[in-house]
């Protein structure tokens, strides 16, 4: 095979498999399907109190473009319905636009947990502006963790 039936025949390729794969994402998209994942933790020496101790953790929203609020808001009453003991909300809220989080904001203080819900911020929410994602987390009542 000379060099130009094998470029002709490996950008076929090439090109079937990009199909492949956009089909298969097109039709196997998950991503308004938000899901519970139970984690149960063995560990030693826990105070029996603590035993069944729920924690609800939501990461990675990234509002906007591909994330839209109904999303969000489906995720939130999922948490709820969980009556999780605590809430942790682990960061990179927004993505490329930083006015998304006013609009989440008010969406993810509707979680709901018998020991408060609190967050943490992601290299995304630094990128774009630390100083205005957590005034506008903690304007909606989730306290953000530093440090």
């Amino acid at each position: 095979m000379n060099r130009r039936e094998f470029l002709k025949v490996g950008g076929l390729a090439v090109g079937a498999g990009l199909i492949t794969a956009t089909s298969y994402l097109a039709i196997n998209d998950e991503s308004q399907d938000p899901v519970v994942d139970r984690i149960p933790l063995a560990i030693k020496n826990l105070h029996p109190s603590l035993e069944g101790f729920t924690i609800v953790q939501i990461t990675d929203v990234h509002l906007y473009p591909m994330t839209q609020p109904d999303l969000v808001e489906k995720s939130v009453i999922m948490a709820n319905e969980l009556n999780p003991d605590l809430v942790v909300l682990t960061g990179d809220y927004v993505w490329q636009e930083l006015a998304a989080i006013d609009e989440l904001a008010p969406i993810l203080a509707g979680l709901n947990a018998k020991y408060g819900v609190f967050s943490t911020l992601g290299n995304h929410d630094y990128w774009l502006d630390a100083d205005v994602i957590t005034a506008v987390m903690e304007s909606a009542g989730l306290p953000v963790l530093i440090n």
